[in-house]
């Protein structure tokens, strides 16, 4: 229902450390340690702008931000890496896969196709994987319970790291509450139970439930 929504809408601190080349070493192993990472070519370089001003970890103060503005603590560090738009298609794909059913895509493309709003024979689902692949500037992966920002250019996460104001924080700071609701209420759990009711009243609400907390909490950055 969500995707449907959307388309509708359319038609209308790592801690310092005093070795350097232990420091980047030790990130770099736990970056590539993260279940689900898939990672761009840039990490070493942007690990090396963390590496020499490691106190100035580039979550840390949007954490406790966070914390502070939503009353809850983080049970533990969010991990989080960069995709490139190719990796990003694939990782859609698989959402698609779980949490879009083919039989609610199906009715979907009957309904747009009755209200007079695509041609027959029109096609959802990879629709909605182009749109969002074109589209997503970052995203949380309950999953694996990290979430990534997507860089064509290969630069965001230096940005990121290097400390600073970017307007990319208010976007990781809208994948910062998604993982600081699911550490506290398990995201996963709420979003398969209300695809497994089949009920398009209940996804669209978790759906806006999440996404609308999420939205509200970028307007108190």
């Amino acid at each position: 229902m969500r995707a449907i929504l959307l388309l509708l809408c359319l038609l209308t601190g790592w801690a310092a450390a005093d070795d350097w080349t232990q420091t980047r070493n030790r990130l770099w192993d736990e970056w590539k340690g993260v279940p689900g990472a898939e990672l761009v070519p840039l990490g070493m370089s942007a690990l090396e702008t963390v590496a020499h001003d490691a106190s100035r970890a580039p979550l840390e103060h949007l954490m406790v931000k966070l914390e502070a503005n939503r009353g809850l603590e983080f049970e533990h560090f969010v991990p989080w890496h960069v995709k490139d738009r190719e990796q990003l298609g694939v990782f859609f794909a698989k959402e698609l896969e779980k949490y879009y059913p083919v039989e609610q895509s199906t009715l979907d493309e009957a309904m747009l196709e009755h209200l007079g709003l695509v041609k027959h024979g029109f096609e959802i689902r990879p629709f909605m994987q182009e749109l969002y692949t074109e589209q997503i500037a970052g995203a949380y992966d309950p999953d694996s319970r990290q979430f990534f920002m997507v860089d064509m250019q290969q630069s965001l996460a230096t940005k990121l790291l290097s400390g600073g104001t970017d307007p990319a924080e208010v976007l990781i700071y809208h994948e910062l509450d998604h993982a600081l609701g699911d550490q506290h209420f398990d995201l996963k759990k709420i979003q398969l139970e209300a695809v497994k009711a089949h009920n398009t009243d209940m996804s669209l609400a978790v759906s806006s439930l999440i996404e609308g907390e999420a939205t509200l909490a970028m307007f108190d950055f």
